[in-house]
């Protein structure tokens, strides 16, 4: 089935997850490629409740990630196409809700990113293969309940999305290699199940 309306959304009911190359649950893949598998699990031997680890299906390797997670819930997480950006959510901060964070796997540290959390919860994040841009979920006021966002890595800023958020739900953002599309899931049209839509920046 195919909606396009404002000659900017198109909805794939079928086809986005397939076409984007990113993964529903809790785990993540990096490209067409497949060499790395992010996912959230709570397995002995992690740091906290819930932590991120990745698998590195060349050498078979398991990264339990202890430089970036936490003793709280790290979750939702997804990587860059190269295995060297994971973003991912967690409520480590008290009080916080879900926070949105960055780490660089090369450097071991995390990503400046000013501007891109609120006091509310931000959640499911998406990188894009290139690493430079997150798509991702809030709760923030501003526009309905659950929102998709985007956040430049290189600008250290927010990017205008125009007309992709309504007052229903827009939530499980997904973004392609360049973030040039975002596809994601809403109930915006109240006789249907939830659909998925892909928005062209």
């Amino acid at each position: 089935m195919q909606r396009f309306f404002a000659g900017t959304v198109l909805v794939l009911v079928a086809s986005a997850a397939a076409m984007l190359g990113g993964c529903g649950g809790g785990g993540r893949t990096a490209g067409l490629g497949v060499r790395y598998v992010v996912f959230e699990t709570d397995r002995p031997g992690g740091v906290g409740n819930k932590d991120v680890m990745l698998f590195d299906r060349v050498t078979g390797q398991l990264d339990t990630l202890a430089a970036m997670n936490s003793t709280a819930d790290d979750v939702h997480p997804s990587i860059s196409s190269d295995g060297r950006y994971i973003a991912f959510a967690s409520n480590r901060l008290s009080g916080a809700g879900y926070n949105i964070y960055v780490f660089d796997r090369q450097n071991a540290t995390f990503v400046p990113t000013p501007g891109l959390n609120s006091s509310s919860d931000d959640d499911w994040p998406d990188i894009s293969a290139d690493g430079l841009y997150v798509a991702f979920q809030s709760n923030r006021p501003g526009a309905g309940g659950w929102d998709v966002y985007l956040y430049d890595l290189a600008l250290q800023a927010l990017v205008n999305l125009g007309t992709i958020n309504t007052s229903a739900d827009e939530l499980r953002p997904s973004a392609s290699e360049d973030a040039a599309w975002i596809a994601f899931q809403t109930d915006r049209y109240p006789t249907t199940a939830p659909d998925i839509l892909l928005y062209d920046r």
